[in-house]
């Protein structure tokens, strides 16, 4: 079946690969050492294109979006055309030197927090992201919820090789465990390991990539192709490169439509998905992406 483009609701601007992390599940395989970073440029670009097109969401992501030198100019830019803007933290960057003022940003521009924390249990979080990354995690969600942040919504991710439990059913299990450590939150996104990236390496290391991907076809289910989130999502690389979504940014699998500039000159965004085998990750099971669950 083919996937179309037929209404564009969200721009999601990957603006950097630099992270101080380096989670075993990145598709984007961020980490300190990465350079890439956006332009003032592309961001000025990005912003005429969100207009032109009527785009109603800004989804910042990276990397650590907080690491790119920009990202307070592209709050305060699009905060010009969307009260909808959300930024996509890994938490732990928020305690490091330099990085907490974006809390207070945050705060003040009305921005929505999504944040990454694999699951509630200490011992599985860190093994996914790092010894002692779990205490940093829910230090920071506490200073967010004393701060008076809105709304934070939460990411799951599955820690190995299987598809994701009923994201309602999980959401309340998080509730009940984070209130233990005084986190509040609001939803609970729960997105399926897409094999490429770090993951699909770690699928081969342990000889479980073909595993997976059957698994994934068995689950296939049709009637979530109608409604994956690239049929209303432009994503937007740090260089101005387009994309239909951040997983095909991440193995260079380039949307129809190249770039900024192309998009510019154009009357309207419609077209056909470009699609390939990590595709099947948001369309198996409960459908994914990267608000969570297709079936709500």
């Amino acid at each position: 079946m083919e996937i179309t483009f037929n209404k564009p609701k969200i721009m999601q601007l990957n603006i950097t690969r630099k992270c101080n992390m380096t989670c075993y599940h990145c598709h984007v395989e961020a980490n300190p050492s990465r350079t890439e970073d956006i332009t003032k440029e592309v961001v000025d670009k990005a912003y005429a294109v969100f207009k032109k097109f009527g785009f109603e969401s800004l989804d910042i992501t990276g990397g650590a979006p907080e690491m790119s030198e920009h990202l307070e100019y592209i709050i305060k830019l699009f905060k010009n055309a969307t009260d909808d803007i959300s930024v996509r933290s890994n938490l732990t960057i928020l305690l490091e030197d330099g990085y907490s003022k974006f809390i207070e940003i945050y705060k003040n521009y009305g921005v929505t927090v999504i944040a990454s924390v694999p699951f509630y249990e200490e011992k599985f979080n860190d093994a996914m992201r790092g010894k002692g990354s779990f205490e940093k995690q829910i230090k920071a969600l506490n200073l967010l919820n004393e701060t008076g942040i809105e709304k934070i919504n939460l990411i799951y991710n599955p820690n190995g090789a299987y598809l994701p439990p009923n994201q309602d059913e999980l959401e309340k299990v998080y509730k009940e465990e984070l209130v233990k450590y005084s986190v509040k939150f609001d939803k609970l996104y729960c997105i399926a390991n897409v094999p490429i990236g770090r993951f699909r390496k770690m699928l081969e290391r342990f000889d479980e990539y073909d595993e997976y991907i059957e698994l994934l076809k068995e689950n296939l289910k049709e009637e979530n192709l109608k409604d994956v989130m690239c049929t209303t999502l432009l994503n937007v690389s740090h260089d101005g490169k387009l994309y239909d979504c951040d997983f095909n940014a991440a193995i260079g699998l380039s949307s129809s439509i190249g770039s900024l500039d192309e998009a510019l000159n154009l009357g309207s965004l419609d077209r056909v998905i470009k699609t390939d085998t990590h595709c099947l990750a948001c369309v198996s099971g409960e459908g994914s992406g990267c608000f969570g669950s297709i079936k709500k």
